[in-house]
């Protein structure tokens, strides 16, 4: 419960940089809960630097920005026209409770949910010959 409190409060910083608020989010115990039966998925790293408000998944093959609320990080939001059909699609993470929410609706229907729950983790710093932030 701890790693998870401090999502909110006592973040890591990097050492090579401490002025940053630097860190992973390991996204685990995830499953898509709109299927007929909830099926697992595979865990989230989210590298997330709070100084910036940038953050990248995975492997980082592009930064994306990050917005940060008192209780949310938001890490994807959009709103868009797809195949004729308004898609809205959010993706957050409870700053609280480490709660990992995305949910996907089109023409005013949940169409895809997951769930999860994130815990910090050391800051794993950029892939050889990256550049982040």
């Amino acid at each position: 419960m701890l790693s998870v409190i401090a999502l909110g409060f006592a973040l890591q910083a990097d050492p090579e940089t401490p002025s940053r608020q630097m860190f992973d989010l390991i996204c685990s115990d995830r499953r898509e809960v709109t299927a007929r039966r909830p099926k697992p998925l595979d865990d989230l790293r989210f590298r997330i630097d709070l100084t910036t408000n940038r953050f990248c998944v995975g492997a980082c093959s592009d930064m994306r920005t990050l917005t940060v609320y008192e209780d949310a990080l938001v890490l994807g939001q959009m709103d868009t026209i797809m195949a004729g059909s308004r898609v809205i699609l959010r993706q957050s993470v409870d700053r609280h409770t480490g709660a990992y929410d995305m949910t996907s609706i089109s023409e005013g229907q949940i169409v895809r949910q997951e769930k999860g729950q994130c815990s910090l983790a050391p800051y794993t710093g950029p892939i050889r010959g990256e550049r982040l932030f």
